[in-house]
C-alpha cells in the first residue's frame, strides 16, 4: 500500500494492521469494527437487511455474528482465489 493510503488511515485513527484485520464503520459518533461494523452498514441499507443488522447487535445473535465474522476474517485469503 502506498504511504497515501497509510496517511488516509492515520486520519481515521487506524493503523494499517487494524485496517487489514477488520472492516470498520467510522463516523463522527461511532468507531465500530468487525461484525458490529457490518451490522451498522446493514442498518443503513434498511428493510430486511436493516433488521438483520440490528439483530447482529443483540445477544445472543451478536455472539454468533462475532464468531462467524472472526472465522471469515481469519480465512478471507481463501476467498480471493
Amino acid at each position: 500500500m502506498s504511504s497515501g493510503t497509510e496517511d488516509d488511515l492515520g486520519s481515521l485513527g487506524l493503523s494499517l494492521i487494524e485496517a487489514k484485520r477488520s472492516v470498520w464503520w467510522i463516523n463522527e459518533n461511532e468507531r465500530l469494527a468487525g461484525h458490529e461494523a457490518i451490522g451498522r452498514a446493514l442498518q443503513g441499507v434498511g428493510g430486511v437487511w436493516g433488521l438483520l443488522g440490528r439483530a447482529m447487535t443483540i445477544a445472543p445473535i451478536s455472539w454468533v455474528a462475532s464468531s462467524v465474522y472472526r472465522r471469515v476474517a481469519a480465512n478471507r485469503h481463501r476467498f480471493n482465489k
